[in-house]
C-alpha cells in the first residue's frame, strides 16, 4: 500500500526522503559552483594556451570556466582549433573551408574529420594541463603545464622522495631515467619546480612550463609519456574513478600524435592482430633519419642478441659487438654477424678462420657454398626491399629474412651435434620444414639446467643421449619433421583459433614447437640422469643394482621412437615385480574357426560336406569375412613392465602401476590378446561365486567394440577355456 503525501507535508518531511535530499543536495552544489566559476583558479591564460595554439580573441576563460564547473571527473574538454560549424565541419569563422599544404601533417577530431589543431585541456590534482598537435612540421607536438605556488602543491608534487631539493626532476620525467643517476647528462631528464617560470595572476602567483616539442628534442630523450600525467609520481590512471574518463581521452589524444609520426610498431601488434596504443617507447622509435635505416633496425634486433653479448666488456676490445646504424651492410658483414649470433667469440668471422673446424664456418666451408651465398645476398636484398615497405610494421618484419638465415644455422648446429656426418644436401632439401619448427634445446642445455651441477656430469649427460640418438639414422628424423611439419600445417588450415600463438614475430611467419621430439629428449634425459644418480650411489648400495640397457626401438620412426623413451623411463622409476599367471599359465592360441564351431549363423554359410564357401559372407556380419585360419593369442602378462609395454603398444592406460598392483593382489584378471600375432584386445576378467564375468575389452586407443568385435572376443575367450579345462583334466586325473 502506498500512500500519496500532501505538499505541505513532504516539505517537512525531505530529511527523510533519500531521492529528494540527493536532488536538493545537487542543486545546492550547482549554485554553489556557479557562484566561484572559477574555483579550480584561474591560471594564465596566454601562457597554457599559447597563440599559436587558439587565437588570441578565443574566450579562453570560458573553456576554464566549463572545466571548473563539472564533476571532478569530467574536468576536461578535448577540442580542436578550428571549431566545426553549424554543419558539423571543421572551418574557419570566416565560413572558409580549410587548405592544407602536401606537408602539412594529417589531424584529425574525434570524429575523423581533418582539423589543424588537436588540443585537450584538462585538470587533475591542482595542475591545468594542455596537450596540442600541430598541423605545421615545425614541431611535433606541445604541451604547458601551470599551477598554484602554494605550499600544498609542493608537498603533492614533490612528496617525500623529493623533499631533499627544490631541483630534483619530479615533472616530465622519462620512465629510463627516474632511477638511473650516472647518464648523459644532455639527455632530457625532467623538470623540477624552479624549470617552471613564475607568473602573478590578480594576487596569486603561478608557475607554468611551455613546451614545444621538435625531433631534435625527441633525439636527446625527450620521450615522456603524457597520457600518465605532468606528475610522474602520481600518474593518470583508468582504474581510479575520478581519472578513469580523462585516461581515455588521453588515450585518443595519444592515437591521434601516434598517426601524424612515422613509428615502428611492437611486434606484439603484428602477432595477435591488436590494435591497442602504442607505447610512447614505441611512438618516437622511427623519428629521426637514422631510425629509419636497415643498420639501425639490424642494430636493435641483433645487438644484444649476440652470443657474449653479457661479457662485451671483456671480450669485445675491437668492438665487434657494438653494431653502427649508418653501417652499410653486405653478405661478409652479414656473415660475420651470423657467426657471432651462434659463437661465443666475438672476433670477426675473417679473423676466426685459422682455428675453425666447425664445417659450417671453416675455410671454404659450407657457408661459401654458393646456395648459402645466394640465401644471404637474397635475405639482405629482401630485408632492404621490406625496410621500404614498412609502414606500419615491426622492426621484426624487416629482418624476417635474416632471421630465417639465422634460424637455419641453429638447426644446422643442431642437428650436427647429434649427426656430425650430416651431408650439407640434406639440409638443403629439407630447407622450407627447418623454417617452419623451432629448433629444440641442444643435448647439453636440458641437463645441464635442471639436473646437473658440474660441467663434467653436463657433459656425460649430453654425450649419452648424443650417443643414442645418433643411432637414429639421420634421415628418418628428417622424415619424421618433415611428416610432423605438414600435420600441424595442416591442423593450423584447419583450426585458426590458436593461429596467433604460433606466429613467431622474428621470423613473420607461423613456426610450431617440435613437441613430440622434445617430449622424447626430456625423456631420455630423465633416464640418463636417473642412471646417473644410480652410479653415484653405487659404493653406497647392496647388492650393486643393475643398469638398464638404453636399447634401440624396433623402428626409429618418431611415434615408436618416443613410446619407447616413455617405456624406458617408466621402467627407470617403477619397479619390476612378478604377476600371476592363474587363469593362463601359458599362452593359448584360438583359431577363428574354432572360437565360432557352434555358431549356426557361421556354420550355415558353410559348404555342404565341410568346404568353405570362398565368397565373401552375406550374413551382414563383416567380422566373420576374415580369414577363417586367423588365430587369436591369449595370455596373461608375466611381469609389471611386460604389462606396461603392452599398454604403451595398445595406447591405453593398462600399463599404469595401480593395474599392476591390482593383478598382484588378484583383485581381478588382465588378459591380454593377440591377433594374427599383433596386440589387439586388453581383456578385465572378475571371478564372483564361480563365474567368471567379462568386465571389460578395450581396442586399441581404448576404441569401443562394437557387437560383432565383442562377439568375436567373446568366443574366442569361451573356447581359450574350454582348452585350459581339456589340459587341466589329465591332470586331475593322473592325481
Amino acid at each position: 500500500m502506498e500512500f500519496q503525501l500532501p505538499s505541505v507535508l513532504q516539505e517537512k518531511l525531505t530529511p527523510y526522503d533519500q531521492v529528494r535530499r540527493a536532488k536538493e543536495s545537487e542543486k545546492k552544489r550547482v549554485i554553489r559552483r556557479q557562484s566561484k566559476p572559477f574555483s579550480l583558479g584561474l591560471p594564465p591564460l596566454e601562457q597554457l594556451i599559447p597563440n599559436d595554439v587558439l587565437p588570441k580573441n578565443f574566450n579562453r576563460e570560458e573553456l576554464i570556466k566549463r572545466i571548473s564547473l563539472s564533476d571532478l571527473n569530467q574536468r576536461y574538454i578535448n577540442t580542436q582549433y578550428p571549431p566545426n560549424d553549424k554543419d558539423g565541419n571543421p572551418a574557419y569563422p570566416n565560413g572558409k573551408p580549410l587548405t592544407f599544404q602536401k606537408s602539412d601533417k594529417l589531424i584529425h577530431n574525434s570524429q575523423g574529420m581533418r582539423i589543424q589543431r588537436r588540443i585537450l585541456l584538462y585538470h587533475f590534482e591542482g595542475m591545468w594541463t594542455c596537450l596540442w598537435i600541430p598541423h605545421s612540421n615545425k614541431y611535433v607536438y606541445g604541451y604547458s603545464f601551470a599551477y598554484k605556488e602554494t605550499k600544498a602543491n609542493r608537498t603533492r608534487f614533490e612528496c617525500e622522495m623529493y623533499a631533499d631539493g627544490e631541483n630534483r626532476k619530479v615533472f616530465c620525467v622519462p620512465y629510463h631515467r627516474q632511477y638511473v643517476d650516472n647518464e648523459d647528462p644532455k639527455l632530457f631528464s625532467g623538470y623540477s619546480w624552479n624549470d617552471c617560470e613564475r607568473i602573478k595572476v590578480d594576487r596569486s602567483w603561478w608557475r607554468y612550463k611551455t613546451v614545444y616539442v621538435t625531433k631534435q628534442m625527441i633525439g636527446q630523450g625527450h620521450t615522456y609519456n603524457l597520457t600518465n600525467g605532468i606528475f610522474h609520481h602520481r600518474t593518470i590512471e583508468t582504474w581510479h574513478d575520478k581519472s578513469r574518463y580523462l585516461k581515455s581521452e588521453l588515450k585518443d589524444w595519444g592515437r591521434c600524435l601516434a598517426g601524424t609520426i612515422p613509428h615502428w610498431v611492437s611486434p606484439e601488434s603484428e602477432k595477435y592482430g591488436s590494435s591497442s596504443d602504442p607505447s610512447y617507447s614505441e611512438l618516437f622509435n622511427r623519428i629521426l633519419p637514422e631510425q629509419n635505416t636497415l643498420g639501425y633496425v639490424i642494430k636493435k634486433n641483433y645487438e644484444e642478441k649476440q652470443a657474449n653479448w653479457m661479457n662485451a666488456h671483456d671480450a669485445d676490445r675491437k668492438g665487434y659487438l657494438c653494431l653502427e646504424t649508418t653501417k652499410k651492410w653486405d653478405v661478409e658483414s652479414l656473415k660475420s654477424l651470423l657467426f657471432r649470433l651462434s659463437n661465443t667469440v666475438p672476433l670477426d668471422l675473417n679473423e676466426r678462420r685459422h682455428n675453425i673446424g666447425h664445417v659450417l664456418w671453416k675455410p671454404d666451408g659450407w657457408i661459401e657454398q654458393p646456395f648459402f651465398r645466394k640465401m644471404l645476398h637474397k635475405a639482405l636484398e629482401s630485408a632492404n626491399k621490406r625496410l621500404e615497405e614498412s609502414e606500419k610494421k615491426s622492426m621484426h618484419w624487416v629482418t624476417s629474412p635474416i632471421e630465417r638465415v639465422h634460424h637455419l644455422i641453429r638447426w644446422i648446429d643442431y642437428i650436427l651435434d647429434v649427426w656430425p656426418d650430416t651431408p650439407v644436401d640434406y639440409f638443403q632439401s629439407y630447407e622450407q620444414y627447418f623454417y617452419t619448427l623451432s629448433v629444440p634445446s641442444r643435448m647439453n642445455d636440458i641437463g645441464y639446467y635442471r639436473y646437473a651441477s658440474t660441467e663434467e656430469k653436463v657433459r656425460e649427460i649430453a654425450s649419452k643421449k648424443r650417443e643414442y640418438f645418433g643411432r637414429m639414422p639421420v634421415k628418418t628424423f628428417l622424415e619424421s619433421m618433415k611428416k610432423y611439419s605438414e600435420q600441424r600445417a595442416k591442423e593450423a588450415e584447419e583450426n585458426t583459433s590458436y593461429s596467433s600463438y604460433d606466429y613467431e614475430t622474428r621470423m613473420s611467419r607461423k613456426v610450431w614447437d617440435f613437441r613430440e621430439w622434445t617430449d622424447t629428449v626430456n625423456m631420455l634425459d630423465s633416464v640418463v640422469r636417473s642412471q646417473h644418480e644410480v652410479i653415484e650411489r653405487w659404493d653406497k648400495l647392496e647388492p650393486k643394482p643393475k643398469l638398464r640397457k638404453l636399447d634401440s626401438p624396433r623402428r626409429w620412426r618418431l611415434t615408436e621412437l618416443h613410446d619407447h623413451v616413455m617405456g624406458m623411463q617408466w621402467k627407470e622409476n617403477n619397479e619390476n615385480f612378478n604377476l600371476p599367471q592363474d587363469l593362463f599359465a601359458k599362452p593359448i592360441k584360438v583359431k577363428w574357426k574354432e572360437a565360432f564351431a557352434d555358431n549356426e549363423l557361421y556354420q550355415a554359410t558353410r559348404g555342404r560336406y565341410g568346404t568353405t564357401i570362398t565368397q565373401e559372407v552375406n550374413s551382414g556380419k563383416s567380422m566373420w569375412s576374415e580369414k577363417e585360419d586367423s588365430v587369436m593369442t591369449f595370455f596373461q602378462p608375466i611381469t609389471s613392465h611386460q604389462l606396461a609395454d603392452w599398454g604403451r603398444a595398445v595406447r591405453n592406460c593398462v600399463g599404469n602401476s595401480s593395474y599392476a598392483n591390482s593383478i598382484k593382489q588378484k583383485r581381478y584378471f588382465i588378459v591380454l590378446a593377440m591377433v594374427d600375432q599383433k596386440p589387439r584386445f586388453t581383456i578385465q576378467l572378475k571371478l564372483s561365486d564361480g563365474t567368471l564375468l567379462v568386465d571389460q575389452i578395450a581396442d586399441i586407443a581404448n576404441k569401443r567394440l562394437n557387437d560383432e568385435e565383442k562377439q568375436f572376443v567373446e568366443h574366442g575367450i569361451g573356447r581359450a577355456l574350454q582348452l585350459i579345462t581339456t589340459q587341466l583334466q589329465p591332470e586331475e586325473q593322473n592325481s
